[in-house]
């Protein structure tokens, strides 16, 4: 199906970042040391860890989805 282009495989991960950034994060990531995040083994979880790395992070997996 992926050939015949009845699928299209987007990255909808990089996109959400890319929305995210073009507004101003500069306060929300000055803030990232001072609070937790808990994913609940979400895939919000990738999202987090890429735009806040001093985050604390919560029930979380090391697995990429």
């Amino acid at each position: 199906m992926v050939d015949s282009g009845m699928v299209e495989y987007s990255n909808f991960e990089d996109l959400y970042i890319k929305q995210a950034e073009e507004n101003d994060t500069a306060k929300l990531k000055s803030y990232a040391p001072h609070f937790a995040y808990d994913a609940m083994y979400g895939v919000g979880q990738n999202v987090i860890r890429r735009m806040l790395p001093d985050v604390s992070l919560m029930h979380c997996t090391q697995s990429r989805f």
